[in-house]
């Protein structure tokens, strides 16, 4: 399977290079959120709806197929981090917020 974010209509999307099938489905903010980076850990895709103020990262559970959203914060005095990249690091996601050039890691429990 292929996942990838479709800015322009705020979907996350899914191509089964198979068969051909495509299925989407609408991030929590709607379609002005532009989810812009992702990634895959932990048996969920993760992505960022860059449009948002503040920013959110968004977790897409593959098995229930449903989202969880958190806001991202940034750097004190800055509206928002743009996060453009995120990979998966030993511990968790690390993102970096390019409009503060911080890099963050977020962990999580299981």
């Amino acid at each position: 399977m292929v996942f990838y974010v479709n800015s322009g209509m705020g979907k996350l999307g899914r191509y089964n290079p198979k068969n051909g099938n495509i299925t989407q489905w609408d991030n929590p903010s709607g379609k002005n959120s532009h989810p812009y980076a992702i990634e895959y850990a932990d048996n969920a895709i993760w992505f960022n709806e860059s449009a948002k103020r503040p920013e959110t990262l968004v977790r897409f559970d593959l098995n229930t197929e449903t989202m969880q959203s958190w806001q991202i914060p940034s750097k004190e005095g800055v509206y928002s981090g743009l996060i453009r990249h995120m990979r998966m690091g030993n511990n968790g996601l690390i993102i970096h917020q390019t409009a503060t050039n911080q890099l963050a890691e977020i962990t999580w429990s299981k």
